[in-house]
């Protein structure tokens, strides 16, 4: 998990605190129990708990009040805005609009032919207005896993082990939910954060790790060579929908039942004894292991529904939200 939302609407007496009481005793045992560090947003809507969650990394802890949420925002770039793509900043930039108080204050006309039918929600976002709930449930369109390197990695040798363990994850996911995959999908991200992205259709659904791994180390070779390195690798499923049956096609067209057969073994012998009692020579010999590594820390965005055209309760009030 990257970040996530929590709803405190009227749980102080669950709790027996306050919202940010709750949250800071929540921050010090993950830090505890599990050995690394988060960061909390806490505010009344999703977009400002978003945007306090990046004011304070790592390890920080940053409250926006509803009461003064858009005098806070005001002289806040447009940037800020929860969702906002980076050619709109441009575009509103270019029209003088630099700030969320600018854009607050701007004519609608003009707002409109600059961000399109999702005017008015960028101008509410950037008032502090944001209505959208915390859903704990919603269609699942895609699973993916990713991992953001120590240190860049170039050699085949190295990034097929991080992705083998990557297919592993998403493939356990993928199981879980009873979900396979019809289009598997690769990420890159190099040294100067470019993000390239590869994919391919699948003949039938899958959720075989051998499957993942196969059609994704494809993928990667076309992207090896030369001095070309990359400091994020992932890998992920979408088209999801039922498995399609037990007799799924590899990449030639045969039916491949006794590597089904053999991951499902495995599949056995991680449930009862752990992911580190059986482990391929490729995954056993990896040098790079983030997992192990409480101090790796990594931001993700979360975007509105058309990033484009897109967007703190009082920590004394009985509602909030924190991603972290």
């Amino acid at each position: 998990i990257d970040e996530a939302f929590l709803d405190l609407t009227g749980t102080q007496k669950l709790h027996g605190c306050s919202p940010a009481e709750a949250l800071v005793r929540l921050q010090n045992s993950i830090r505890d129990e599990i050995g690394i560090t988060v960061s909390v947003g806490l505010s009344g809507t999703k977009s400002l708990a978003k945007m306090a969650s990046d004011r304070d990394k790592p390890d920080g802890f940053f409250i926006i009040g509803m009461a003064e949420a858009r005098d806070w925002l005001a002289p806040q770039p447009v940037s800020v805005l929860f969702g906002l793509g980076k050619s709109a900043v441009a575009r509103l930039e270019a029209a003088g609009i630099a700030s969320c108080g600018d854009l607050v204050t701007a004519p609608t006309v003009q707002l409109t032919g600059i961000l399109g039918r999702r005017a008015g929600a960028i101008r509410d976002l950037a008032a502090g207005i944001d209505p959208r709930a915390v859903t704990p449930e919603r269609d699942v369109k895609s699973i993916s896993s990713e991992t953001t390197f120590i240190k860049d990695l170039g050699s085949a040798a190295a990034l097929e082990a991080e992705l083998e363990v990557l297919c592993q994850k998403v493939s356990t996911r993928l199981k879980a939910q009873n979900l396979a995959g019809g289009r598997v999908t690769l990420k890159l991200k190099r040294p100067d954060h470019r993000i390239l992205t590869r994919s391919q259709t699948l003949s039938s659904r899958t959720d075989k790790a051998h499957m993942l791994f196969t059609v994704g180390r494809a993928l990667l070779a076309g992207e090896l060579g030369g001095r070309r390195r990359y400091r994020l690798l992932g890998i992920g499923a979408e088209q999801l929908g039922p498995p399609d049956g037990v007799s799924l096609l590899d990449l030639a067209g045969d039916t491949d039942a006794r590597q089904d057969s053999l991951e499902a073994a495995i599949d056995d012998i991680h449930g009862r004894l752990g992911q580190d009692a059986l482990q391929s020579g490729r995954v056993f010999t990896r040098q790079h292991r983030p997992e192990r590594d409480p101090t790796r820390q990594r931001a993700a965005l979360e975007k509105l529904d058309e990033e484009d055209d897109g967007p703190k309760q009082d920590p004394s009030d009985n509602a909030g939200k924190t991603s972290g």
